[in-house]
């Protein structure tokens, strides 16, 4: 009917919200641990394989592979005081942890541009949950839409990950 629904941070909508956001965080970010680290065929290095830059494709699929956790991290955060910056660290954390795994991977190599590319997505993507929390009031319309949306979002990365094995 369009009435807007205060949302704050202790109702109920709000936590069952934060709830969701965490479990698709989960969800993307297994996926993208699956992803970067495919054929799972871990080995002692004898030498370590380490790039310092990789090509443009290459960069702008690693941003691309972080903007989703980025935006989700921050609305699962739930918390107006966490600013981009500080979901781009721990984006960096958690992609310098993906790129020393990578290390012992035999067929892939670390790279310093990946680390950097996948900060900047998830800076983007908190950035882009920012701004869109402002802009998007949560009415009965709105989660209507997203009620139908957010299963169709879930089979789009379900096949993402199947399209890049294939």
């Amino acid at each position: 009917d369009g009435v807007e629904v205060a949302v704050g941070p202790g109702t109920p909508r709000a936590e069952t919200g934060s709830r969701l956001a965490t479990a698709l965080l989960a969800y993307v970010a297994a996926i993208t641990a699956v992803v970067t680290l495919l054929p799972f065929q871990f080995a002692i290095p004898t030498q370590p394989r380490v790039m310092l830059s990789g090509g443009l494709v290459d960069v702008l699929a690693n941003v691309a592979l972080f903007v989703p956790l980025g935006f989700l991290y921050a609305v699962a955060r739930q918390d107006a005081t966490v600013s981009p910056h500080k979901i781009a660290l721990v984006g960096l954390g958690v992609s310098g942890w993906i790129e020393c795994i990578q290390i012992f991977e035999v067929t892939r190599y670390a790279s310093l541009s990946d680390v950097v590319a996948n900060g900047s997505g998830a800076y983007i993507g908190a950035g882009l949950q920012r701004l869109l929390s402002r802009r998007i009031a949560m009415d009965a319309k709105t989660v209507g839409r997203l009620s139908l949306e957010l299963p169709l979002m879930g089979l789009v990365y379900l096949l993402i990950p199947l399209l890049w094995v294939d």
